[in-house]
């Protein structure tokens, strides 16, 4: 699937893009907690939604989320 303009792996990519700029430490806490959209596409639970644009930035905003960062940018979280 992709959005108006952009190919999935366009928003797949630019979804990434901040959760690939932090730490593997941090990622594997965030996805220890298994919470959410996180738990869900990691044990194959809910794979039409992870199809869609839509779900692939609410995945990176949940890692973001309990990594404690409020932005993509990388720069923001220093």
């Amino acid at each position: 699937m992709s959005e108006p303009g952009r190919t999935t792996q366009q928003c797949i990519a630019l979804g990434l893009y901040g959760a690939l700029a932090a730490t593997p430490a941090g990622l594997a806490e965030g996805f220890s907690r298994g919470r959410g959209h996180v738990s869900r596409v990691l044990t194959g639970g809910d794979a039409a939604w992870v199809q869609s644009c839509t779900g692939w930035a609410d995945v990176v905003d949940e890692l973001l989320t309990l990594r404690g960062l409020r932005s993509l940018d990388p720069k923001a979280a220093d």
